[in-house]
């Protein structure tokens, strides 16, 4: 699985736990192996350094970050 994809996939999950406990329905969400997804989240990270990112564009995402 790509790294990419490893991401994610737990995001997926809790989109669609929120989606059914929306609709009124009782939901567990449960991730197996939390490992492998911090470790795809290093790597991205890792990756983004050797880019140049401009600050302002942090700052745009820091509210979606909180809202999750």
């Amino acid at each position: 699985m790509t790294v990419a994809a490893r991401e994610a996939s737990i995001c997926t999950g809790i989109t669609i736990a929120e989606y059914f406990r929306d609709m009124g329905y009782n939901v567990s969400m449960m991730a197996d192996s939390t490992s492998r997804w911090d470790e795809a989240l290093r790597e991205i990270s890792s990756r983004l350094v050797l880019y140049r990112i401009p600050s302002s564009y942090i700052h745009i995402l820091v509210p979606y970050f909180i809202y999750r």
